[in-house]
């Protein structure tokens, strides 16, 4: 519960806010018309007042400072006018509004609903994008944008890196509108949180407050009786569309929906008054829709056209332009230039990529039928399949019975709406429905559609509302009136089961298909101190989302490493070697001679963090790679197709011309360096150098250290400088101290026996005043493979050494979806080498175990093995748990043949 307790606290907080900010400037700017609901109006008043004053605020200020200062100058307005008697307005439609006040508290209550008895979500739904808006809030906090008309990218990055300030600083974010992650900052500012524990919640506040606006905007922008206004409010509530893109954390376009319909209330107002009050009001709410997101304003441009046209139509020509002069140079002088100047930027992305660019990802391939915009789908990502199970009878009756109805009582409603002259009413169904068709069957743009129809929905269920109220009045006989109510009485209960299947059915699965489950590695954040450098492995098995989140729990730190989070791709190392921490996965092999089990300072969410040795001052570990990975973007649109990241900055960010592509985490594919530890056999040595340690001082008399493994023991020979050392090497991995070095050094291991020794790193230390010794790592795993194909199968030589970890061959498909088999290997003992001579038969899918003197077939299982492309591993499991996975090879099987063997590139695992 302390996750939901979070939310609600700091959805509490961006609520105070909102009300502080938005109680003098309602006093003063709200029309006549508007203040029968002021307690409704003021909230939303506050929301375009805070994005757009944090719009400006913030191109010089941090929010730490703006946000105060902001709220110091909201609460001196609302002083100064009451000491000048101004007060809210009397005869206000209280009930009314206690009403809405209900549906808004249960609104927001339902956006919270899949994150109860859920302590690990970071974020609701399978959305990858809160990794772009936790980093943003937390980096607003501390830092002015710095946005001008000729610098729309703003200022440079803090001195420390974080692979997601890359993003951050990307300008997509950006040009779309920076209002949502400044009012996101801004409750974080004033709650004492950070943006993890309140972003659900303030999404959840914005969803609530879009209800209200709603209302407003059928109640009094578009005319429409009390029950119709609360009916809407009420669909509104239950809207599948709009909860979607609120589960789904799209924070700009949540942020959005309220002040959309507020903007368009306040210019149907506008338009019918004529009052510069009025205009300015309007032009406030139209500032803040482009402060939040800019890719709405198309839909409230385009209704406010037709609008204006149907009222030009009537003959008001001259009080329509006035009103629209005045609230278009109203909304133009109040909206941050940084919107204005980057929106001009975002035009050259959309021409660059092409607005198809836009549609890659999960679940927007797809159109959504209109029949989504009221409730009768739970997500379009689903195929757009019925609430119920698919093809089923009682699907397709609940289903036409739904859209019967909506047909219906919409048609109706139009034609109401025509007989009694309601022409904003009229030109939100044509904007809403012209803007759909157009992202349907004009620009062919899928993801586009999906969100219009979102935005879309309070103008599209006015009609609905309406058709329903005069259907439910209409009088042509007694006998008539209870058949007509009866029948929509029932077709509405039909309706409502449809919807609430729907909601039922989307709160169940945003519930389960978080991509941000990784609430315990805020832990992590606490166990590290300020300032530390930590390296991060980058382990295959938590890159994306994960590694995301991750990074912004890390982003108090100098990052070293490499991450692949879900939008970023980061990679930098140290010449020493050194890092305060290292961060591993549970069953990745941590470098004993560096992060024995003893030094793990917290474990957690599959990682386990260790502590960096004191002692050391420069290490080189021989099996890493000496070249960066190479990151492929091998798929995509415009200027992000093929693109090739193989050079890496400084500070650890990409390196390549043009603009930074998108999509370049675990959409792009990433090659490792090819590591192989230096081997030494009779005959062949290996030649290394140390460079001078920077951290090493003369009085510390510094150490050298070799770690060295092998299979077998024997003795070589360590030369350092030209003075030559017998080391005798013990089966397993050691560490052998060598003294009296000075640097830099020369270093040559060789021996005089067949069988090969590797050298795994070398380290420099502080010595101690004792005297050196051996020291072994009994924990270390040794696994040394070679596979080739045989016309009877692939045949495998396994070597071991390491604990007694029982040990199991798994086959699985290239692509991880089919597991082919697992064979259960002879255990042996600890300490002592054990071979495995295997050969797996593709024509029984079976695995043989070869000994000296007979053959045998290992207890296992085998799943389907159809032809196809496969990889081996050598796993070695605790209980129940894996303490080690190698990759032996990757194998193609075609006709019941094995062919295309390929080796992993080491040969040999040491970990």
């Amino acid at each position: 519960m302390a996750a939901i307790a979070d939310q609600l606290i700091g959805g509490a907080f961006a609520l105070a806010l909102l009300l502080t900010a938005g109680y003098g400037p309602s006093l003063l700017l709200t029309p006549p018309v508007l203040r029968r609901w002021f307690w409704l109006v003021t909230p939303l008043t506050g929301l375009a007042v805070t994005v757009v004053a944090l719009g400006w605020l913030e191109i010089a200020l941090p929010a730490r400072l703006a946000t105060p200062l902001l709220v110091a100058a909201a609460l001196a307005l609302g002083a100064a006018l009451h000491l000048r008697g101004v007060r809210p307005p009397s005869g206000q439609h209280r009930w009314e509004q206690v009403a809405v006040a209900v549906l808004v508290a249960g609104g927001s209550g339902l956006a919270l609903l899949p994150m109860w008895n859920r302590p690990e979500l970071l974020s609701i739904g399978p959305n990858w994008d809160v990794e772009i808006y936790l980093p943003l809030a937390e980096y607003l906090k501390l830092h002015a944008t710095g946005f001008t008309w000729d610098n729309p990218a703003g200022l440079p990055f803090p001195a420390q890196p974080n692979p997601l300030l890359w993003r951050v600083n990307f300008f997509d974010v950006r040009w779309a509108g920076l209002g949502f992650s400044q009012l996101h900052a801004a409750a974080g500012v004033l709650a004492g949180q950070e943006a993890h524990q309140h972003f659900s919640g303030l999404l959840s506040l914005l969803f609530g407050l879009s209800i209200a606006a709603g209302f407003l905007l059928l109640r009094a922008g578009f005319e429409l009786n009390r029950g119709p206004s609360l009916l809407g409010a009420g669909l509104l509530t239950i809207s599948t569309p709009v909860l979607h893109i609120v589960f789904w954390s799209f924070g700009q376009h949540t942020a959005s929906l309220p002040l959309l319909s507020f903007a368009a209330t306040g210019a149907a107002v506008a338009l019918r008054t004529s009052g510069a009050r009025a205009a300015v009001f309007a032009g406030l709410g139209a500032a803040g829709l482009m402060s939040v997101y800019l890719p709405a304003v198309p839909l409230f441009a385009a209704w406010l056209a037709i609008y204006g046209l149907f009222v030009l139509a009537q003959g008001e020509g001259r009080r329509a332009v006035n009103a629209g002069v005045m609230l278009g140079a109203a909304a133009l002088a109040l909206a941050p230039w940084a919107v204005l100047r980057a929106g001009i930027r975002g035009f050259h992305l959309l021409q660059d990529q092409g607005v198809a660019g836009l549609t890659s990802g999960p679940d927007v391939m797809a159109f959504a039928p209109l029949g989504w915009a009221f409730g009768l789908f739970a997500t379009p990502d689903a195929g757009f399949g019925g609430t119920l199970p698919p093809n089923s009878v009682m699907d397709a009756a609940l289903t036409a019975a739904g859209r019967l109805l909506l047909l219906s009582l919409g048609g109706y409603g139009l034609y109401w709406a025509y007989r009694r002259r309601l022409l904003a009413l009229m030109a939100g169904v044509l904007a809403a429905v012209g803007l759909v068709l157009a992202l349907r069957y004009g620009l062919n743009y899928p993801y586009g559609h999906l969100k219009v129809i979102a935005s879309a929905v309070p103008l599209l269920v006015a009609p609905l509302v309406l058709g329903a109220e005069a259907a439910w009045q209409a009088r042509p006989s007694l006998r008539w009136q209870l058949g007509l109510r009866t029948a929509i009485g029932a077709a509405g209960a039909t309706y409502l089961v449809l919807v609430g299947l729907s909601v039922a059915g989307l709160v169940a699965s945003s519930r389960e298909r978080s991509t941000m489950a990784y609430r315990e590695l805020d832990a992590i954040e606490r166990a590290i101190p300020a300032g530390a450098a930590v390296f991060v492995s980058g382990n295959q098995e938590y890159q994306g989302p994960k590694a995301g989140a991750l990074m912004y729990f890390l982003r108090h730190t100098q990052l070293y490493g490499f991450a692949a989070t879900g939008y970023s791709t980061f990679y930098r190392v140290r010449e020493s070697g050194v890092y305060d921490y290292a961060l591993f996965l549970d069953k990745e092999a941590p470098k004993p001679e560096l992060y024995p089990a003893r030094s793990v300072v917290w474990q957690g969410g599959g990682l386990r963090l260790h502590r960096g040795p004191s002692d050391l001052d420069y290490t080189h570990d021989l099996g890493l790679g000496a070249t960066p990975p190479v990151v492929r973007r091998t798929a995509g649109h415009g200027s992000t197709a093929g693109v090739v990241i193989d050079r890496w900055t400084s500070d650890g960010y990409p390196e390549f011309t043009g603009w930074s592509p998108p999509l370049m985490g675990t959409l792009a594919e990433t090659t490792p360096p090819e590591t192989r530890y230096h081997e030494t056999v009779r005959g062949r040595p290996q030649e290394f150098a140390i460079p001078e340690p920077a951290g090493s001082a003369p009085r510390a008399h510094p150490e050298l250290v070799v770690t060295i493994a092998g299979f077998r023991e024997q003795d070589v020979t360590v030369t350092v400088n030209g003075r030559a050392e017998a080391v005798t090497v013990r089966p397993g991995l050691s560490s052998y101290p060598i003294r009296g070095v000075r640097f830099p050094a020369e270093i040559t291991v060789q021996n005089e026996n067949l069988q090969p020794v590797f050298v795994k790193s070398v380290q420099v230390r502080r010595a101690a005043a004792a005297p050196a010794e051996v020291r072994s790592h009994p924990e270390t795993v040794l696994v040394r493979w070679n596979g080739r194909s045989r016309e009877d199968g692939l045949q495998l030589a396994v070597d071991y050494f390491g604990p007694r970890y029982s040990p199991v061959l798994d086959v699985y498909s290239d692509d991880g979806a089919q597991h082919y088999g697992y064979w259960k290997l002879p255990l042996g003992r600890s300490e002592q080498m054990r071979l495995y001579r295997m050969r797996l038969d593709p024509a029984r899918q079976d695995l043989i175990l070869m000994r000296q003197t007979a053959e045998t077939r290992p207890e296992g299982w085998r799943g389907e093995g159809p032809d196809g492309d496969y990889r081996a591993f050598f796993v070695l499991w605790d209980g129940q748990h894996v303490a080690r996975q190698v990759p032996l090879c990757e194998f193609s099987i075609r006709g019941r043949t094995v062919t295309a063997v390929t080796e992993h590139p080491t040969g040999l695992y040491i970990g």
